[in-house]
């Protein structure tokens, strides 16, 4: 939503552009180890699953964020 309105648009294939090229958005997921779903209009970051794949990151934070 930031981008939005700091770019004064609503076309949402120019938002998920804006993502992709954020490098401050690119080294917070690498920190959490998150991966969201980009599609041409919406980005999917949820639900997540905790599995064997991923316990280092969840067990990293956990309790740091409610």
């Amino acid at each position: 939503m930031a981008i939005a309105v700091r770019d004064k648009t609503h076309d949402p294939a120019h938002i998920v552009a804006a993502l992709k090229d954020d490098k401050k958005v690119a080294a917070r997921l690498a920190k959490y180890d998150l991966k969201p779903v980009y599609t041409g209009s919406t980005v999917s970051s949820g639900p997540s699953f905790v599995t064997r794949d991923n316990l280092a990151p969840v067990q990293k934070y956990a309790g740091s964020y409610r």
